[in-house]
């Protein structure tokens, strides 16, 4: 085998570590070692390929049935997968040291495949997501909220048999993981017993063998160093909502008397990095806000603080306000230039599960979210849905002895169907990274499980350069990552 003189560099992004229906701050982890696989590979060709302006060495490649959505190579690396065009043996006692770990990298990446090896393979998830209403209440009243906040905080009672509930269904199923989401309402409203819930699930978890996660999803109006200190302490992440910068922001979400909430969010940002905590930002895209997207994008950069843009979704709560709605052409716009300014200020950190909405370029995988398999939303009074944008149709409670199960067979209300049984996605190149979109708004908007996402014109003109920024920030920190 060819011995390179030049380095042989493979870059990928990694996989996610925690579940992919996920609204926390989910970091990626590196892809673990595999050994060299030894016989014949072949090669799946790049579907989409860029070359990186002022960087000609190298190329971008995207893998539609590959675990690793962007990959880089450099020249060296190139001319090694170029060998495995057409199916050949890997002749692994030819190859030096530094072949040896680029090949070991194109196969992790999905560049190289054995030729036995034909679809991409969905692993079952080990986590087991859980939703739970800690407050029924707010104190702010923002414009696209879904919850119609009619019934009493759940007891102290009431959310501790909602974790063993959600603990038990994670035992006949075999999940490793159980993440737990506290949200509301807003769950600092009563951040005791938000607290005490979590040191509960921690020592039931513990007694089960699981390893329990957990995260807050706050408007952080109510925030404190307190707080702040003890979330830290309890090794709970914070996802605080943020929308805008100034007027951007207090247009959608306000208090009841209509002040807007930026200034309080702002400080709140403050004071969870000075305390040690790194909050996730999520920004939610309206007609109202998209034009404004750029310079907030800006700040959270500068800010150095993970987010994620997410796209507005309609309910039965928000349905009259129309200026919300998202206008196809305007947020494309206002999304590539948000993207322009990242390209500016490449983050360390990666990007895929910051720039898409709610598809997962994680890795693979033929459902949208896990949405009727690997999660749970509880509401105040302890009944179970699918999906917490679909509240008004409990399937089952927290008294049921395995309330997965039944999530897992209901044939009722929303339905999470694989993208290879949806007839106008089958043929799509993202289809095994998009999914087909949000199951439940596709049927709002279509009356059907089986059609695409409305925003599929959105995703179409916005992944390919989601994936040429996470490719460019691959290669600006390639001596960081490899």
């Amino acid at each position: 085998m060819h011995n390179y003189q030049a380095p042989v560099k493979v870059l990928f992004s990694a996989s996610h570590a925690i579940s992919p229906d996920c609204d926390c701050a989910c970091m990626p982890t590196l892809v673990p070692a595999l050994p060299l696989v030894k016989g014949n590979l072949t090669l799946y060709s790049a579907t989409r390929a860029w070359s990186v302006a002022q960087q000609a060495e190298w190329r971008i490649y995207h893998n539609p049935l590959g675990p690793a959505a962007v990959i880089a190579l450099n020249p060296a690396a190139q001319a090694l997968w170029q060998r495995f065009a057409t199916p050949a043996l890997l002749p692994t006692a030819e190859a030096d040291s530094q072949t040896q770990l680029a090949l070991t990298a194109l196969l992790q990446s999905g560049m190289l495949r054995p030729v036995d090896t034909v679809a991409p393979l969905f692993a079952a998830s080990q986590v087991l997501g859980a939703w739970i209403h800690i407050a029924e209440r707010c104190n702010l009243a923002c414009d696209y909220c879904y919850l119609k906040k009619q019934f009493p905080d759940p007891s102290p009672d009431t959310l501790r048999r909602i974790v063993d509930a959600v603990l038990r269904s994670a035992t006949a199923h075999g999940h490793t993981t159980v993440y737990l989401k506290y949200s509301g309402g807003e769950p600092l409203l009563r951040f005791p017993v938000l607290m005490e819930t979590h040191r509960y699930a921690q020592a039931q978890a513990a007694r089960s063998g699981k390893t329990l996660e957990g995260v807050v999803l706050s408007n952080g109006t109510l925030l404190t160093p307190a707080i702040v200190a003890q979330l830290r302490a309890a090794g709970l992440r914070l996802m605080l909502s943020l929308d805008g910068l100034g007027a951007a922001h207090d247009a959608q979400r306000h208090y009841p008397n209509g002040y807007g909430s930026f200034a309080d969010v702002a400080h709140a940002i403050d004071l969870a990095q000075q305390g040690g905590l790194e909050p996730l930002i999520s920004v939610t895209i309206t007609g109202r806000n998209a034009t404004h997207l750029p310079e907030l994008v800006e700040w959270l950069l500068e800010r150095d603080l993970p987010f994620s843009l997410n796209l507005y979704r309609e309910n039965n709560n928000t349905a009259t306000n129309y200026d919300l709605s998202l206008n196809e052409e305007l947020i494309i716009a206002a999304i590539l230039k948000a993207y322009k300014v990242i390209e500016q200020n490449l983050p360390r950190r990666h990007l895929l599960g910051m720039l898409t909405d709610r598809t997962n370029f994680a890795i693979p995988h033929c459902h949208t979210c896990s949405v009727g398999q690997d999660y749970l939303v509880f509401d105040a009074r302890g009944r179970i849905s699918k999906c917490q944008m679909d509240m008004a149709h409990p399937i089952t409670d927290m008294n049921d002895p395995d309330p997965l199960q039944v999530i897992r067979t209901s044939a009722s209300g929303l339905q999470n169907l694989s993208v290879d049984e949806k007839e106008e996605c089958r043929e799509c190149t993202w289809r095994y990274w998009c999914s087909g979109g949000c199951p439940l708004m596709v049927y709002r908007a279509t009356g059907r499980y089986t059609a695409r996402s409305p925003y599929c014109h959105i995703y179409k003109a916005i992944f390919p350069e989601a994936l040429r920024l996470e490719g460019l920030r691959l290669i600006r920190y390639a001596d960081i990552l490899v």
